[in-house]
């Protein structure tokens, strides 16, 4: 992780204090974080270093000697597709928008769109330039056409094509380690009952939190019983979104597995999945993704145990009785 300032020491220790940072905070910046001064008027300590004359207290690489050392992580191509989806297009075919994750996208490919599992068969790859290639690898924007999809509706964003043997999870509530940066100034402490919107791979969805279970100690690194959170606090929340949402464990799949949450135009958390309870299958026959009412549903059990909860792709509840 680097920082990049145009000031001096001074100016950057006052940075850090304006920002409430916690002591043990600037301490994790001090050994993790790399402090990079460089002018875009000037173009000092760009391409090449600054010279004592202009910036005595400085003695280290240039903003391009450093991006040249960064080491990129490899992302495992040979592991089981994760491409959630972004956008669609209808033109001659269906095509949609998305990253690739994990795994390797190639032609004829047979996968499945969840969280609705339809089968689908991808006939043409595109990668960020719009060339058509045979294949694309986990970190690359693609364009992919499908053989499957019946009608626009079908394609929501915020699902994940999935191998058939390896589906993603699915769920409207879990257990997230949760990082709070900076509440908004009428809500001064994160507790049961905190709404607000989650951003989770291409998901963008309502959520409460529905238990604050424990604050993680600055000092011991180690969960104490707390029911709230306040600004630069971190903790394990339990947290329930309004709609079932494609989802992995962080150290499952990590880029399906870390979100961030936003209320009233900022950035209030960062977090990553630890724990997630799978939505209930249904038990008397009806599977995720029968048809229901000529368009395939999410099916399961709500809590009245006697009801059956029907979510269509229109986002539509519809509460069935079972027989």
């Amino acid at each position: 992780l680097y920082f990049f300032f145009f000031q001096a020491e001074d100016g950057i220790r006052d940075a850090q204090e304006s920002r409430g940072l916690g002591d043990v905070y600037k301490r994790q910046i001090e050994k993790r974080v790399l402090w990079l001064p460089i002018s875009g008027f000037q173009g000092d300590n760009i391409i090449e270093r600054v010279s004592k004359q202009v910036c005595p207290w400085y003695d280290g690489p240039s903003l391009f000697e450093l991006l040249d050392k960064i080491v990129i992580p490899e992302r495992p191509a040979d592991l089981a597709v994760r491409v959630p989806l972004l956008e669609k297009l209808k033109d001659i075919g269906y095509f949609i928008f998305g990253k690739v994750e994990v795994g390797t996208i190639f032609e004829d490919q047979n996968l499945v769109l969840m969280p609705y599992k339809q089968g689908v068969v991808v006939k043409e790859v595109y990668n960020s330039e719009d060339k058509r290639v045979k294949y694309c690898k986990p970190g690359e924007n693609v364009k992919l056409k499908l053989k499957g999809i019946e009608r626009e509706d079908d394609i929501k964003r915020g699902m994940v094509l999935c191998n058939p043997n390896s589906l993603c999870m699915i769920c409207q509530e879990f257990e997230a380690e949760l990082t709070v940066l900076e509440l908004p100034d009428n809500k001064h402490l994160m507790s049961s009952g905190y709404s607000c919107v989650i951003h989770l791979h291409t998901v963008m969805e309502e959520v409460i939190i529905t238990q604050v279970m424990a604050e993680i100690s600055k000092v011991t690194q180690k969960p104490v019983k707390s029911s709230f959170l306040k600004s630069q606090q971190k903790g394990i929340v339990r947290i329930a979104t309004r709609m079932p949402v494609c989802i992995e464990k962080f150290d499952t799949f990590s880029q399906l597995g870390r979100f961030t949450l936003r209320d009233e135009g900022r950035t209030i958390g960062l977090g990553v999945v630890k724990k997630v309870k799978p939505l209930q299958a249904v038990s008397h026959g009806i599977e995720v993704g029968d048809i229901y009412q000529n368009k395939p549903c999410l099916l399961y059990t709500s809590d009245a145990a006697d009801d059956l909860l029907c979510v269509d792709l229109g986002g539509r509840r519809i509460i069935k009785k079972k027989k």
